[in-house]
């Protein structure tokens, strides 16, 4: 399979490279510059979330960013910044548990940082969960019926070890 996708990619490189030849012109040195082309992707719309309930709660949006690294929370209804801490080196994801009131915050430094929602504007971080070097990727679904609460975490491959997705289960 995975020869066959190169195969593919070889094609789709070599159709695009052909077709850009084709259309290629020269412009003079003084042209002035090509008008601007519409955007690859345009926001068309949005669909409604009828019943959708506890991912809106208290009108918080929490962001991790990377430099410098923290987590921020934004009241929605007003634009404003109410926290930012802290936060793990590196992330790609976070994740909110409503149960929980709770925000995980998985980053490349080689950390999990578990931060509690006190009240809608004031957090902690709680811990400092070790993982691995690199492991930013991850997945929260929250409980799942009556199952366990459920956390993801993609681990890079290393010199030592293949790569796995390590399963973590939260605790209450």
């Amino acid at each position: 399979m995975r020869k066959l996708c190169g195969i593919g990619s070889l094609l789709a490189l070599a159709v695009s490279f052909t077709a850009c030849q084709s259309k290629q012109t020269s412009a003079p040195q003084d042209a002035p510059p090509a008008a601007a082309t519409a955007p690859p992707i345009v926001w068309t719309g949005a669909i409604p979330l009828e019943g959708v309930k506890g991912r809106f709660d208290h009108h918080r949006l929490f962001v991790g960013t990377r430099e410098p690294a923290t987590l921020s929370v934004f009241d929605t209804n007003t634009g404003h910044m109410v926290a930012s801490l802290p936060s793990v080196q590196d992330t790609d994801d976070l994740y909110y548990s409503a149960e929980h009131k709770r925000i995980y915050v998985p980053g490349g430094e080689g950390f999990i940082y578990v931060f509690q929602q006190n009240d809608p504007d004031h957090y902690s971080l709680v811990s400092k969960v070790p993982t691995a070097v690199g492991a930013r990727t991850a997945g929260y679904f929250g409980r799942q019926g009556k199952g366990f609460d459920r956390f993801y975490l993609a681990i890079p491959a290393s010199i030592s070890a293949g790569a796995e997705v390590r399963v973590y289960t939260v605790q209450d």
